[in-house]
């Protein structure tokens, strides 16, 4: 099992969520918002999303976080693998994950970052390939 996440750097966050996903290839809404950000109702909106994508699976072969700015609100991350948000319907977790992936830090103490909700779903495959 692997150690808990550090989600006090963006960097961390994305480690995480990229873990989770390596280790739940058929994650729930509840594991993804785990990791999202409520703003913006973004947890409403990845229960929306799985609402309509049940059976998303995710293969998550390697990955590595390459560059997280130095405000800690955006992190790009090389990952190796395939995402089905339906199935038959498949693309390259790198295409995937082909963007920066937005963060926001939570104004608590230790500091503690959480992901976008739009940034998580594009690591289920959401938008991916059109």
């Amino acid at each position: 099992m692997p150690p808990p996440a550090d989600r006090s750097t963006a960097a961390g966050a994305v480690t995480g969520y990229l873990e989770m996903l390596k280790t739940h290839p058929n994650p729930t809404a509840e594991d993804v918002n785990a990791w999202v950000s409520p703003r913006e109702q973004g947890q409403d909106r990845v229960r929306t999303w799985f609402s309509k994508h049940p059976d998303v699976h995710v293969t998550v072969t390697s990955y590595r976080v390459v560059w997280a700015d130095d405000t800690g609100e955006k992190a790009t991350a090389d990952a190796e693998g395939e995402v089905c948000p339906s199935p038959g319907k498949c693309v390259p977790l790198k295409e995937a994950a082909d963007h920066e992936l937005k963060m926001k830090r939570k104004d608590v103490q230790p500091e503690e970052y959480t992901l976008y909700y739009g940034s998580a779903l594009r690591l289920l495959g959401e938008g991916a390939g059109q």
